[in-house]
């Protein structure tokens, strides 16, 4: 998932939701990484079961 900065510093991460069935997937989260404006970051969150979702949490510094 790539992440650009805008005007303000903001916390990003990134969630898999990750099982064998969706019934029984949990969310799988990434580390908080400070994106400062006007940057770009790439982040990657991996799994060992399948993937049914994604998801990008992004907070105010």
């Amino acid at each position: 998932m790539d992440c650009t900065g805008g005007t303000q510093t903001s916390w990003a991460r990134l969630g898999g939701l990750c099982g064998p069935t969706s019934g029984i997937a949990v969310w799988n989260w990434s580390n908080w990484y400070r994106i400062g404006p006007g940057e770009s970051w790439t982040l990657s969150r991996e799994c060992n079961v399948r993937v049914w979702g994604q998801r990008v949490e992004v907070r105010p510094y």
